[in-house]
This record gives structure tokens, sequence and C-alpha cells, in this order.
């Protein structure tokens, strides 16, 4: 529904990017198209937890639909509405960080609810986990980014091994995808190479994850998930080799062309 109403310009989604929010007057009313379709999936994801709860058929369809409703909505908002052109990206964070909390409520709830099967807490721990980066991904620097996506992997490790949430591997295993594109793509090579870049920066930017996702990898040793294990050390080892080949260039950027240059 959000995609068909954005790509056939429907009056609603015409309303909402009318006017950025850098060209609004002080004390304009900003559109609320993208919290009403938040409210509303966020509405759709506890009457799926409330329906399962009940013993419906088919309820890991439920708990699935559920938990991914919400993050699906907003990225599809992202995508296609651009809500922090028009509202900030600050308040629309808060719409992900709202969401975030709305799934750890309903991820707590499943524990007790469903002790012997982890299946719906893993699932929406994942969905809150990801809200939170999504949120992160809006309002933080380029560093600062990766770090954050590096702790959400942190974060997710522990949980997997106090809880038993194998599907959390799936999440972890996503992150360290992402943070090989942000770290070969974008801001990638050529941010860390860029002579404008500050050292220091590139060190954080690379280290700090690295580092975490060692812990990381550490922390699952005793429960043998070795799909997210995997992905953390070929991560670790492959792009901390890309890390030291940046550092060589930039130490060696005055004389690139000289015999040790090439």
């Amino acid at each position: 529904m959000i995609v068909v109403l954005a790509l056939e310009r429907a009056s609603i989604f015409q309303d909402f990017t009318e006017i950025k929010l850098a060209d609004r007057l002080e004390g304009d009313v900003l559109p609320r198209a993208a919290s009403l379709f938040s409210g509303m999936f966020a509405i759709l994801a506890v009457l799926g937890y409330w329906r399962v709860s009940q013993g419906v058929r088919g309820s890991f369809i439920w708990i699935a639909a559920s938990a991914l409703a919400l993050p699906l909505a907003l990225g599809a908002l992202e995508i296609f509405w651009t809500p922090s052109v028009y509202i900030g990206a600050y308040p629309w964070a808060g719409h992900a960080i709202t969401g975030a909390v709305l799934m750890t409520v309903l991820a707590e709830r499943s524990c007790k609810r469903w002790p012997e099967d982890m299946r719906a807490a893993a699932l929406f721990a994942m969905s809150a986990l990801s809200l939170m980066s999504f949120a992160l991904m809006l309002i933080l620097s380029t560093a600062a980014l990766s770090i954050a996506l590096a702790v959400m992997i942190v974060f997710a490790a522990p949980i997997d091994r106090r809880f038993d949430m194998a599907w959390l591997g799936l999440f972890i295993q996503l992150c360290v995808a992402v943070l090989g594109w942000r770290f070969l793509i974008d801001p990638g090579v050529p941010w860390a190479s860029w002579w404008n870049t500050a050292l220091w920066e590139v060190i954080l930017g690379f280290v700090v994850p690295l580092a975490l996702m060692g812990v990381a990898w550490w922390i699952l040793r005793p429960i043998k998930r070795i799909g997210a294990q995997l992905a953390l050390e070929s991560a670790i080892w492959s792009f901390g080799a890309v890390f030291v080949l940046i550092l060589l260039e930039r130490s060696m950027r005055g004389d690139i062309d000289s015999f040790w240059g090439l």
C-alpha cells in the first residue's frame, strides 16, 4: 500500500511531499502521513501477537508477519517517501526507536508466553534490533554508524547465547553484510583513502567495528553458531586486510609512484 500510493502519486503522497522541511516556515504543521502509517503497522503488529496468543492455526506465520510488518513499512517509507526530508531526521528516527521499544516489549512477552519455543521472541528481538539500527543510520555520522552497527551485533550475540535464539544469527549475518558494504563501497575505500578524511576517523571507523565483531565471535563460541561465526571471522580477516592496505596507501601517498609505492 505504501509503495502503491507513492508510485501512483496519490493525494496523501503529494500532500506529504509538497514542501521540504528546509523550506517550511516556523510554526508550520508537519505532515503526519508517515506517523499515520507507522502507527497503523504498529497496531497490526500488536494485533498479530494477540492473535497468536489465542492459539490460532498457522501461528508462526502470524508471528513472522507481526514482527516484520513495522520494519518493512518503515523501510518502504524511507525508500519511497523519504520522511527525513519532510519532517526531519530526528523525528523520523524517533518513529523507529518507538517501534523498537514496542518490539522489545513483544519479545519479552513472547519469552514468557512460549518459553519452550524461542522463535517468536527471536523474531521480535531481530525486529527491535533492526529498527534501532535503522534509527542510528538516520542520525549518525560515517564512522559512528559503522560502530553502531557493530554494537548491534554485540547486543545480539549475548541475547542469542542467553536465550538460545538461533535466528538472531541471521540478524548478525545481515549486519556483517551491511558493514561490508560500508567498509568497501558506501562510504567505503574512497572515503577512507580521501586525503580530506582525518586518519583518526578512518581508524575509528575500522578498528572499533572489527574489534566489536571479534567480541561477538568470542561470545558465540560456546553455542556453535556456525553461520554467524563464519561471517564474523571472515569479515574480521578480510576487512582487517583492507584496513591495513588503506593505511599503507595513506602512508605512501606522497611517494605512490615510487618503487615501493608500485
